[in-house]
């Protein structure tokens, strides 16, 4: 079975808890993630597969990492015996996405998905919001549903930006005559 399909088998287990949004492709599903985040002011999530997927999704993320947008990328990868084979689906994707993103990693072990969530949501969040991606193998998706509340992300994640950067200190005047000399604006 493809890791793709075994991800959503997982999460037809969850539907209580998540609502699910088809999209048209994975570029589609990333703009769609996006404009979520943008509108509600909250992390967007989106999922694709290994693969052709993942190409695709790294087209949707480019836009929200340009626009400082909070969006989580899950996406499937071949199981870590098949690397090398040639495999169809088989795509370096931390090097795919590292021109898109702020922060990614892959999961390797069920055990590591809670972690890494709470880390992702984190980096999208925090300084300047951007994209992030988790690359789930295909081996840890059906092991994952067994693993609950550890590392789970706080609910002061959700918000975005998580910490917002302040100004300096100073009086307005001395702002706007100490701006004149500055070559980047601060916000």
């Amino acid at each position: 079975m493809s890791p793709g399909v075994v991800l959503y088998d997982v999460l037809t287990r969850h539907t209580g808890h998540l609502r699910h949004i088809l999209a048209r492709d994975e570029r589609h599903a990333g703009y769609m993630a996006d404009g979520y985040a943008r509108t509600h002011r909250r992390i967007g999530v989106c999922e694709a597969s290994s693969g052709a997927g993942a190409v695709y999704l790294a087209g949707g993320l480019g836009e929200a990492y340009a626009g400082s947008v909070p969006v989580l990328a899950i996406t499937s990868d071949i199981h870590r015996r098949s690397r090398g084979s040639g495999a169809i689906t088989e795509i370096d994707q931390e090097a795919l996405f590292s021109g898109v993103t702020k922060w990614r990693a892959a999961a390797e072990r069920a055990a590591d998905i809670p972690t890494l969530v709470a880390e992702a949501i984190a980096a999208a969040t925090t300084g300047r919001p951007g994209p992030v991606a988790l690359i789930v193998e295909h081996a840890a998706i059906p092991v994952a549903t067994t693993i609950h509340g550890k590392g789970a992300a706080p609910e002061d994640h959700v918000r975005v930006p998580e910490h917002k950067d302040s100004p300096p200190p100073v009086a307005p005047w001395q702002a706007v005559l100490t701006g004149r000399s500055n070559t980047r604006p601060f916000y």
